[in-house]
């Protein structure tokens, strides 16, 4: 599933979590400009929290389905046209079928767009000028029978023989909409409209941002004893079109709601109902933090490497275990190895599998298992390319060989358009690491290690392996390479390591 696909995900589920709350806490409000901020800030939290990077938001309770001790090895990436799959005739999947579908409808919305705000604009060339209100211009035309507004333009058409004073209502209505910005919101909603115009919710906000906005331009409109007057000019307006749907439409089909909104009592505001949004908010903010952390590698911080004694398996180790032949040897392996699922292809199915396996003493592969999969074939692949593999070189702790718990991140892609978050393997094995550390003190007793682990060029190299010499116990970098480290010695060393590169030993 490629980025766009997984916003499109989010950004629905939103809309469709803010459309339910709209429906249930906000529908009956009569605040009306506070209800249009409200309606506004679900639609834009909707739209675009997705697009925000929470990587280490609510890490710890994200990431709990991959809090697995163990180290990551540089990512394998398999792309559908170089696995070695039989010939066979390629089928187009029923996701990408609904995808170029969606693009489809899509730019025929967005050319229906275009075409409408060029007729709306065209209006101001074509229609009788009457006069200016301020920045305001106003407009006759005869090419229409309804009285609308597009951000400082006001266009009056064939309004039967409506007086002067009736007119001016109109046009006291239309400016409403331009000093409050109207038609930047209807803009903000019918663009989106287009990217989301298959979710149901987005037409739900909208229409209810529609009339918010036409109650509160009534309701500075209308002057106080003269509700029965503005509500007979709505009335006999109610029968004319509207035709322009960017634009603020005074005899928008609103009528009834209408007259019954300006006779109606307003009820004060329920203030535990638009506090009661408030969680709606934090509940779509959790769900795309919580996403978003699915789909990155877990950041770890390990106070003890291994695990008891009696299973003897070490998560952090002085010296890693080695793939004959050094990691490019390993790519070889899997990309001779390695197929992509004939029935992964045809579904459409793409993404991570995580693939956690032991690396026994005698350099054997047991209790291999998948972490975190995408089903369709996929996981089975890589489990039996895993359980396959030659023997590799054993870990080392303190001279001596030792069981070691490793993850391999298997990228299975239709495209190859893939970005990876680990650095590419050096062409030579055994290029330095570059290592930075800073050495402070916590609480009089306690040495507090930070740095940053980096190639030569200074590429920051998440899940590193950084342990105290002599000891157990470590870490492993983050996603921007930094780690921290706590120890009671004042003095010592830490060995810093990584597949493929020459393990350093850092003093502090």
């Amino acid at each position: 599933m490629n980025n766009y696909q997984s916003y499109l995900i989010e950004a629905n589920i939103g809309l469709l979590l803010f459309g339910l709350a709209y429906l249930v806490l906000l529908q009956k409000e009569q605040t009306f400009l506070l209800k249009r901020l409200l309606l506004l800030g679900m639609i834009a939290a909707a739209a675009f929290l997705p697009l925000l990077s929470f990587s280490t938001v609510f890490s710890s309770l994200a990431t709990n389905q991959m809090s697995i001790n163990g180290y990551y090895l540089p990512a394998i990436l398999l792309t559908a046209e170089k696995a070695s799959t039989p010939a066979t005739p390629e089928s187009i999947s029923l996701l990408t079928i609904c995808f170029w579908l969606y693009w489809v409808v899509v730019a025929v919305l967005l050319i229906q767009f275009i075409l409408r705000i060029t007729a709306l604009l065209k209006q101001s060339s074509t229609g009788r000028f009457v006069k200016n209100i301020g920045p305001v211009k106003v407009y006759e035309v005869d090419s229409t029978d309804y009285a609308f507004s597009f951000f400082n333009l006001v266009f009056i058409g064939q309004l039967g023989d409506l007086n002067e004073n009736a007119k001016n209502k109109i046009i006291a209505h239309e400016l409403v909409h331009y000093k409050e910005w109207h038609s930047l919101d209807i803009l903000f909603v019918e663009l989106l409209r287009i990217l989301f115009w298959f979710n149901p919710s987005i037409y739900v906000l909208k229409n209810a941002l529609v009339e918010a906005h036409e109650y509160r331009a009534d309701e500075l409109s209308v002057r106080e004893g003269e509700e029965q007057v503005y509500c007979s000019l709505i009335a006999r307006l109610a029968l004319n079109g509207a035709g322009y749907h960017i634009a603020n439409h005074f005899n928008k089909s609103l009528t009834l709601k209408r007259i019954a909104m300006i006779k109606s009592d307003k009820l004060k505001v329920r203030w535990w109902k638009l506090a009661a949004t408030a969680p709606v908010g934090l509940l779509f903010f959790f769900f795309v933090s919580c996403e978003q952390q699915s789909g990155n590698e877990p950041v770890r911080e390990i106070e003890v490497a291994a695990d008891d004694a009696a299973k003897e398996i070490f998560t952090v180790v002085e010296e890693l275990p080695a793939f004959p032949g050094g990691m490019n040897n390993l790519y070889k392996y899997f990309s001779t190895n390695l197929t992509y699922p004939p029935q992964a292809k045809a579904a459409g199915t793409e993404g991570k599998v995580f693939v956690e396996f032991v690396v026994n003493k005698n350099g054997t592969v047991s209790d291999a298992k998948v972490i975190k999969g995408i089903g369709s074939g996929c996981d089975e692949e890589a489990i039996r390319v895993v359980t396959s593999s030659p023997e590799w070189t054993p870990a080392l702790q303190r001279g001596k060989k030792v069981r070691t718990r490793m993850i391999l991140p298997v990228f299975f892609t239709l495209d190859g358009n893939v970005e990876l978050e680990v650095p590419a393997t050096p062409t030579i094995v055994g290029e330095p690491l570059k290592v930075t550390i800073k050495k402070s003190e916590q609480n009089g007793s306690q040495t507090v290690i930070t740095g940053v682990v980096a190639t030569e060029d200074g590429e920051e190299i998440p899940g590193a392996s950084i342990i105290l010499t002599g000891t157990t116990s470590g870490t492993v970098s983050d996603l921007d390479g930094s780690f921290r480290l706590v120890t009671e010695s004042k003095s010592g060393a830490l060995a810093v390591s990584f597949v493929g590169y020459k393990t350093e030993e850092i003093a502090f």
